[in-house]
């Protein structure tokens, strides 16, 4: 009788094992056993709201540099640059034939915010994957077909704003969730950098000549402003005071 016990008891013993097993495994596969409640979907819509961010942080950093080493365009046409350093550099100020003025090269924020839109929504498709999250537990994720992008160039930040409105909703209740905009700041100066740029093409266009030195003492040292002379051109190379972030570009001049 005693082994016998021993055995039932040993048997019973397993199917509790086997038991929590099988719910162990079950809830780590599954976010919600039971029907999910509104802080169910919070957490699910900050998840998904941490991994649009994240994207765009991803893809929108190198655009946003690289737009401002190559002198506000993301495109270089042929003749429409200085390779320097291995650097194609935008000319904004075209030779004028004998004349040591140069012709200004329309370089407007919104063009350049417009090519920023282009770049990061190329981007997007490769790192936003939403219906993953499906996985998670009994509820249904709509979005749109397609999301729509906003570059906002500021003076000491670059804004990229993701309208993609979507509706997180219980497969077992009538509670939902719903988020319409996603945005990340990156904390580069592009727009006071081109605000600088402008302000030389300006004397260059009206002088041919640009003085680097009392412009910078007028503002206190918050920029730093270096001229190169590559024959036959100038390149301006601008910084902020205590940032990294370089903003530079070319202008064309006569070979003799």
């Amino acid at each position: 009788m005693n082994k016998r016990g021993q055995v039932t008891a040993f048997v019973v013993l397993g199917v509790i094992v086997v038991a929590l097993v099988l719910l162990l495994l079950y809830t780590k596969t599954s976010m919600f056993v039971f029907t999910p409640s509104t802080e169910d979907l919070n957490q699910v819509m900050s998840e998904i709201r941490k991994e649009i961010i994240s994207c765009i942080g991803e893809v929108g950093d190198e655009p946003i540099r690289r737009i401002a080493l190559q002198g506000g365009y993301l495109s270089t046409p042929e003749e429409t640059y200085r390779l320097y350093d291995d650097t194609t550099i935008s000319y904004l100020c075209y030779n004028m034939e004998n004349d040591p003025k140069c012709r200004n090269r329309m370089l407007r924020k919104p063009d350049m915010e417009s090519q920023l839109d282009e770049a990061i929504d190329f981007g997007l498709s490769t790192c936003i994957d939403i219906q993953k999250y499906k996985k998670l537990g009994s509820f249904e994720i709509t979005t749109p077909s397609d999301w729509e992008i906003e570059t906002t160039i500021n003076p000491e930040s670059t804004i990229v704003t993701i309208t993609y409105p979507l509706t997180i909703s219980s497969e077992k209740s009538e509670q939902k969730l719903s988020a319409e905009t996603f945005s990340k700041v990156f904390n580069y100066p592009l727009g006071e950098l081109y605000k600088v740029s402008q302000d030389i093409i300006e004397m260059e266009t009206t002088y041919g000549e640009f003085d680097q030195l009392p412009y910078m003492l007028g503002y206190h040292g918050m920029y730093r402003i270096e001229k190169l002379r590559p024959y036959p051109d100038k390149i301006y190379k601008l910084y902020k005071e205590d940032s990294n972030y370089i903003f530079q570009f070319a202008v064309q001049g006569e070979a003799l």
